[in-house]
Formats: structure tokens, C-alpha cells, sequence
């Protein structure tokens, strides 16, 4: 790579997008300039059909540069942060758009992706760009794959850029669809084709990192996990006794999506053996989960809410329940929002059938507990309302954002 310091970083996921994926861009963004870089960032327009648009996060100095879908107005630049969208004015067509599409792509994968048709408009947008603002380096950043389109057309028209694709998920053999063999074997010639010009591979995981460091063994392949920054880390109390009195119900609070394979039909039958607790969900979720509601009196089913309000909810929850993958095959999931829990000061319920890389990294640091039966959970409940369970944020300071970027530059 050469001294060059400008970035362009690319990705549809971009505040206020409401989702967690927004938030770990935002975070190389950040710290990247807080490394002397020039950062740009190249997002799409946002509509309601993306989902809401409500967490606003600190300016910090980037110009965005929106770029639209084909048929629709002009693309345009923009230096302040995006205005919330109120996707609830539209939620019927929302969910009927999103259920749509979740049943097209579970079987097709990204093949048939809305996102596609602003990668025409963000190549041009982006070679404009270079005429007066070199930039030798890009970040992109999956899913949906809109994102690596655009860094392949870039790295073809521009040879000596360094490319560094990032890795949320896996494009080919994501582990939540079920995809045609035709349009699997398809989607993976289309990946193989892209990724190949890139320089470096980032993502989330050891177990996504042996995966694709298979796939392309001769490129280097670095982890960057959705840790939190030090001045999270500095809010945390240094240790932490927990002793949480039980003549009222435990609130068990879980935020964030509920995927099929998470077998959540099966969590809630556990946590029914359990007296005086609540559990209380935020985010948006199908009817199958909604429901639940009517069979399980303990569950209370909330909307979403802006991620600084989320925030506040986890810190003042006295459990905060985090659902491991269903499926024995599948390794190396690790969310974002797993890291908001690791970095807020209340005990982590880890529940499900396999033990994985989540719920180890929850042990590890020591923020919680892997519980697979009623016993376990039973006694993991015991230690916290007996004040016998601690937390020690010190195993917590080689998990930083700040310390990855660091490394991740110096590989560079």
C-alpha cells in the first residue's frame, strides 16, 4: 500500500440506518481518521423499504456521498448526518416488501438484490471522485454485496488501488438462507470472480476467517470483531458484584433480530420453567414470534427503539439473554449486537443447543454464562441474585476496536 492516507469506504449500512452493521462502519470510519486518514464514505439512498433510520451517531467529519437507484432522482453529496426515516408511516408496505424479499432471496441469495441497481451510479460517482481526490485505498464492506460490486469495477478500472473487503457474513453459504443448488453454484462463481482482486479480507471471526481463508488461501485474512471502544470500556464499573432481589421479576431483556435457526420455541419452553421473571424482546420480528405472546405470559414483545435507548435498556435489565445458532455446522457468528453486551455491566444468559465461538467469548471475558438446560440456568440465576457473580472488566481491554484498527494498519 502506498503513503496515500485517503480512503473511500463503501457500504450500504450507514447512520442513521438502524441496523448494527451501520455502527461497525461508522466505527472504521472513525477510527481510521482518528489515524491521520481522509475518509469518504459511499452509501445509498436510504428509503423506507430499508428499514428504520433513527440512530444518530456524533459528526465525525466525513463527507457522505449518496448514491441512488438508477430510475430515481440524481445522486447527490452530503457532508451533515442523514435525518431520521420514520419507516413506521409505511409499515404495512414495509413488511410486505421486506416478507417479499426475504422469501425471494432465501432461495436466490444476493442474485436478485434491490442494491444493485445503485452499483452503476456508485462506480461513476466514484471515478468522478478520484479526478480530484486520489484516493488509494478502498474499504467495502458485505452485505449486501452491492458494496464488493462497486470495489471490483473500481479495482479493475483503477489496478494499483489497495482493496480490503470486509466480511459481516459470509456472500456464498450464508448460513441463514437455503438457497436453489443453481443459483448457490451461481452466486459462488459470481463471489470467486469479485473477491479475487482484492488485497486483503477482513471479518468478524475465527470461524468465518477459517472459512474464508480457505476459499482464497493466498490472500491475507484479518479478524476485526464488533468490539467496543475505550470510552465504553471506561464507563464500566472495574468490577462488578451482582445481587439482584427476587420478591420482584427478574427482567430478562433480549434486543436484536430472532433468526429461525436460533430455535427460539425451544428457549422459551426453558425459560417457562423458571418463576417470576419477564422477557422482554426489542426489534421487529415475524408473527410466529409474535404469537408466543399468547402462550407464555412472561414475554413481552416490544418495537424497535434508537440503539442510545437500547443502550440504557441493556444497562438496566438484570439478565440479558444472547441465543446461540441452531445448527452444528455453523460456527463463527459473531453479531453485533453480542458486543453490546460485552460491554455493558449486566450479566450475559447464553442459551442454546451447541457451544460455539459466541458463547466461549462470553466466558472468556468472564461476562457471562453458557447455559444449555434448566440446571444450569437455574444455578446461573442463583449466583446473581446471591451476589456470588462478578464481573472484572480488565479481561476486557485487549478487546477494543481501537487496538484491531491499530494492528490492522500496521499489517497494512
Amino acid at each position: 500500500m502506498s503513503d496515500n492516507k485517503k480512503i473511500l469506504i463503501i457500504a450500504h449500512q450507514w447512520p442513521p440506518h438502524g441496523a448494527v452493521a451501520a455502527l461497525r462502519i461508522y466505527k472504521f470510519a472513525k477510527h481510521f481518521k482518528l489515524h491521520g486518514f481522509d475518509i469518504k464514505i459511499l452509501t445509498t439512498e436510504k428509503y423506507f423499504f430499508d428499514g428504520h433510520q433513527k440512530n444518530i451517531y456524533p459528526n465525525i467529519g466525513c463527507e457522505v456521498i449518496y448514491v441512488n437507484y438508477g430510475h430515481f432522482k440524481n445522486s447527490h453529496w452530503e457532508e451533515k448526518p442523514k435525518q431520521p426515516i420514520d419507516s413506521n408511516k409505511y409499515s404495512l408496505i414495509t413488511s410486505l416488501l421486506k416478507q417479499i424479499n426475504q422469501r425471494i432471496r432465501q432461495y436466490s441469495g444476493s442474485l436478485f438484490d434491490i442494491h444493485d441497481l445503485a452499483v452503476s451510479n456508485a462506480c461513476k460517482l466514484a471515478i468522478d471522485l478520484r479526478k480530484h481526490w486520489q484516493y488509494e485505498m478502498i474499504l467495502s464492506s458485505y452485505g449486501p454485496s452491492f458494496s464488493h460490486k462497486v470495489a471490483f469495477r473500481l479495482k479493475k478500472q483503477f489496478p494499483n488501488i489497495y482493496w480490503l473487503a470486509d466480511f459481516r457474513d459470509l456472500w456464498y453459504g450464508n448460513h441463514t438462507l437455503k438457497l436453489l443448488k443453481i443459483f448457490s453454484i451461481f452466486e459462488k462463481l459470481v463471489e470467486k470472480r469479485t473477491i479475487k482482486l482484492s488485497n486483503r479480507i477482513i471479518t468478524v471471526s475465527e470461524g468465518l476467517k477459517k472459512i474464508l481463508k480457505k476459499r482464497y488461501p493466498i490472500k491475507p485474512v484479518d479478524i476485526v470483531k464488533n468490539y467496543g471502544e475505550l470510552v465504553e470500556l471506561d464507563l464500566l464499573k472495574k468490577t462488578n458484584n451482582f445481587k439482584i432481589e427476587r420478591n420482584v421479576p427478574l427482567k430478562i431483556i433480549y434486543t436484536g433480530t430472532i433468526y429461525k435457526q436460533q430455535n427460539f420455541a425451544d428457549v422459551l419452553k426453558l425459560l417457562n420453567k423458571l418463576e417470576n421473571i419477564e422477557l422482554h424482546l426489542y426489534g421487529n420480528f415475524s408473527k410466529t414470534i409474535l404469537r408466543y405472546c399468547k402462550q407464555y405470559s412472561f414475554l413481552k414483545i416490544n418495537g424497535f427503539i434508537p440503539r442510545k435507548r437500547i443502550l440504557q435498556l441493556q444497562e438496566n435489565a438484570d439478565i440479558l439473554l444472547f441465543l446461540e445458532w441452531g445448527d452444528p455446522n455453523v460456527n463463527g457468528i459473531l453479531t453485533g449486537k453480542l458486543f453490546e453486551y460485552l460491554f455493558s455491566d449486566t450479566p450475559i444468559l447464553a442459551i442454546g443447543k451447541y457451544y460455539k465461538e459466541s458463547s466461549q467469548l462470553i466466558e472468556t471475558t468472564d461476562r457471562g454464562k453458557y447455559c444449555p438446560d434448566i440446571n444450569s440456568i437455574n444455578n446461573f440465576i442463583d449466583e446473581i441474585t446471591q451476589g456470588n457473580y462478578r464481573l472484572d472488566k480488565t479481561k476486557l481491554k485487549k478487546y477494543t476496536f481501537e487496538s484491531q484498527i491499530s494492528k490492522l494498519i500496521i499489517k497494512m
